[in-house]
């Protein structure tokens, strides 16, 4: 089963910028929750790809998020909306020629993935051949 948890200090920021009533905040944010899990589990049941896998990535609809996700306020307003304009989000999403750049060396990457430094440079290079992603200095560029 999977259980998502945000920090305290999004439940936080969601109750002090909608005060009345006095649970909403609680029950939209559980019910984003709630929605994120069953769209992950669906990922998951559909099946991830080896590369999914290794980098921890869900392909999951996030107009369907937005939409299931809940609103808050008298505005209606869209939680997974205003999660992510106040740097709150709780997926970020991966989309075609998004560059990954950082100061994360293959160190960082090869222990974030439980895999020696030379399995994460093999693995970029044949990312790289098949066309997935360009490699650059400090910089990943996804392709497709």
């Amino acid at each position: 089963m999977i259980r998502i948890e945000p920090k305290p200090e999004v439940l936080a920021a969601l109750q002090s910028a909608f005060p009345p009533p006095t649970h909403s905040a609680t029950r939209v944010l559980d019910k984003y929750c709630r929605a994120l899990e069953r769209l992950i589990f669906s990922a998951v049941q559909r099946g991830l790809t080896p590369e999914e896998r290794k980098l921890g990535l869900f392909p999951i609809p996030l107009h369907r998020l937005a939409n299931e996700g809940g609103q808050i306020g008298k505005g209606k307003v869209r939680l997974h909306k205003w999660l992510r304009d106040n740097g709150m989000e709780l997926v970020r999403s991966a989309t075609t020629g998004s560059n990954l750049t950082g100061r994360v060396s293959q160190s960082d990457l090869a222990q974030a993935a439980m895999a020696s430094r030379q399995r994460v440079n093999q693995q970029l290079r044949l990312f790289q051949d098949r066309g997935l992603i360009r490699l650059g200095y400090r910089n990943i560029v996804l392709l497709r």
